[in-house]
Parts: C-alpha cells; structure tokens; sequence
C-alpha cells in the first residue's frame, strides 16, 4: 500500500507549437529508434532545473550554493510530429553537461558535450563512430518537441533515476511517453557517482532524499495521474529504486536496468542500508542485467536480492550478447544497428512496457502476454526466470 506522500504545486510553462506533418508519422518509428514501433501519442519534453536550498553539493570544486536536481520530463503531447520541430539527439548532451550547475555552455562544451556517447560505443559497444557520423547522430531529430502542449487528460507516472546525464534514458523514456506515461527522471551529480565507490551509504541517502524532494517538488501537474506510479532505476539507480520503494512504498511496479543491486558490490551496498527490508517490497519486480563475465569479482553478477523479494512477483532477464553499453547507453540511436541488436532492444522496450501496463494501469492483456515465453529465433537468453510472489498470512 502506498503511504501518503506530499506533492507541492510547480510552475510549469508549456507552449504549443502549430507543426505541420502527417499523423501517421506519431505512430510509426521516429530517425533514432531504428524501426522500434512507437505508441499512439507524440511526445513532449520539458527541463526543470530546481535549486535545491537546503543542500549544497559537498564536491569542493564546485562553486554554486545550492544543491541542482536537473528534471527531465517527457510526456504524451498534442501536436503533429515533424523533424523541423523535434529536439536534436545532441541537446540531450547539452543537458548532461549542465546538470551539476545549470551554467551556460561554451562553444567547447558544446563541441565535446557528445564525446561521452562515442566512448560508449566504442569501448562498451564494440562500435567505432567517426566524428563526422557522430555529429550527424547529434543532430538527428528526436521523438521529443520541447515545451509542447500536453494531452489534456492524466496518464500514470514513471519517476526514473539514471547513472549519469540525461542522455542515457532517453529513448526508453520517449517510447514509454508515446505509450501514455509521464516519465519524470532526474541524474546523479558527478561528485554522487564518484561518492559510490569510497561511501556508497552517504551516495545512496543522498539520492534516496534527491527522490523525495524531486516527487514532493515535481509531480503534481494536471497531466499526472500521481495514483499510479512506476520506479525506474538505471545502473547505480537500481539500487536507489529498491530502497526508495521500501521506505515510501509509492510505486505499483519496479524496474530496474543493469542496476547495482545485482552485482556483488551492490548487494552489499544495498542490504548494508538501513531502508533495506525486503518485507516491505510488495509490488512487481523487473530487472535486466548484463550478460558480459568479468574478472572483477565486485561486478559480478549477485541474484541474492533478487531472491529475497519474497512477496514480489519477479522478472529477471539476461539477454545474450547484450551487455553494460548497450543496456544503460542507449545505444539503440546508433543509426543501421545489426538487427539482431535491435531484436533485443525491441525485446527490452516492450517488456518494460507490457510490464508497466499490466501493473501500473492494470491491462490484463498485457500481462498475459508478458507472462508468456517469448524466445523465438533471433536471440536467446542466458536468464529468463520468473518468480510469483509468496502467499502472505493474516
């Protein structure tokens, strides 16, 4: 059952663009989804940069006196898709760049800003992009119009958290958006990402508070249907999810991409913190881990947690030849991917959301198919385990 939860109103200033294009490109597959099916709405994005004053980020270098949480929302819009209109891929790098102090970005911030995403590819993806192919990807037109007028109706909300910038979530979160979701996800600061490592516990409260001011602050707009929430947490987020959930109880389902939470180091980080108990995690479960093996014995893969949400329907996937850069750097924007690549990627997506919908909006159908095997030729999986939840007495 969720507990009560305070939300405070927030200004949000939208403007309606008039675009002229063909509705039927809102239904098909947008430059960078590489032929993934979108859903029925367009989508519309929008960035708050709220000024947290009751914080101030602990990283001496930094030189501003309050504590930034970035939010990036995307949501089901009224409008007609066109490229002219659309958000550049490359603006999504803009924001990751801005997100630990809102400044303004030199020419050579913006010229570096895309480099994160080609170090990605090459080291995690095993694919190599010239600096020519790399700011044609730039510029591609997103699924995404900035500050377009929203559907007039509410739809469930998706509070997501990503290791790192902006950049890494935002196909997932544009495809769930095209589905009927509000997806509103906020970043760890860079100083939050190094902090893991020498002091996980003081990095987790860190963002577990950054979660409870970011959903008290930025969540009650018209658009919202706040009574049905999914969490969402990629990499080290995975873990700020599970123990956001424990404490508040606020979701009807969880999702967590390659987080934390199932490796080794994460384990112990996790089960160390004092929200952790597992009796208190009573709402689905799904994760996706990497399938890459490592020699590192703090990354390697711990189902422990997993096993011990014992009142949680569970769904935990291992994908074949699918590994850390391609779950958490959206390489799916990569133009002319293999097709197995995009097979998996398309597996992912709509798992998520045949997820989100049968427990969050409570569509049978899409928890019947969920619940089905679905290997089929093109790939296979390493895990596909399926867990039904223990009967709870009295």
């Amino acid at each position: 059952m969720k507990k009560p939860i305070l939300f405070a109103l927030v200004t949000f200033v939208l403007i309606l663009f008039a675009v002229e294009s063909s509705p039927a490109q809102n239904s098909s597959s947008y430059p960078l989804w590489n032929g993934i099916e979108a859903g029925p709405h367009p989508v519309g994005f929008q960035v708050i940069n709220y000024q947290d004053e009751s914080r101030t980020p602990s990283d001496t270098t930094s030189d501003v006196n309050f504590f930034p949480i970035q939010i990036s929302i995307w949501y089901p819009a009224d409008y007609k898709w066109s490229a002219e209109k659309a958000m550049p891929f490359k603006e999504y790098f803009y924001l990751t760049e801005q997100k630990n102090d809102f400044k303004t970005l030199t020419a050579e911030q913006k010229e570096k800003a895309m480099d994160i995403f080609s170090g990605f590819t090459k080291f995690g993806a095993k694919i190599e992009l010239s600096k020519e192919q790399l700011i044609n990807i730039g510029n591609t037109p997103t699924a995404a119009v900035k500050n377009t007028e929203p559907v007039k109706e509410q739809f469930p909300v998706i509070i997501a958290g990503h290791d790192g910038g902006v950049w890494k979530g935002t196909t997932l979160n544009e495809f769930l958006a095209s589905h009927g979701y509000v997806v509103i996800s906020t970043g760890l600061l860079s100083e939050t990402s190094r902090m893991i490592s020498r002091n996980p516990q003081q990095a987790l409260q860190r963002r577990i508070r950054t979660f409870e001011i970011f959903q008290e602050k930025m969540t009650d707009f018209t658009f919202v249907d706040d009574s049905k929430t999914g969490l969402l947490g990629i990499n080290a987020d995975g873990m700020t999810v599970l123990l956001y959930q424990m404490e508040t109880g606020v979701a009807d389902a969880v999702v967590s991409i390659d987080g934390w939470e199932g490796k080794n180091n994460g384990y112990q980080y996790v089960t160390e913190n004092k929200n952790y108990d597992p009796e208190e995690f009573r709402v689905p479960f799904m994760e996706f881990q990497q399938h890459e093996e490592t020699d590192r014995e703090p990354l390697q893969l711990n189902t422990g947690i997993m096993e011990n949400l014992d009142y949680s329907n569970r769904f935990s996937y291992v994908i074949t030849d699918f590994g850390h850069a391609f779950l958490t750097g959206n390489t799916i924007a990569v133009p002319d991917l293999e097709r197995s690549v995009v097979e998996r990627y398309r597996f992912m997506f709509n798992s998520i959301r045949e997820f989100y919908d049968g427990y969050v909006k409570g569509d049978i159908e899409a928890l019947n198919n969920l619940l089905k095997e679905k290997i089929d030729g093109n790939f296979l999986f390493e895990r596909n385990k399926k867990v039904k939840s223990a009967e709870v007495e009295g």
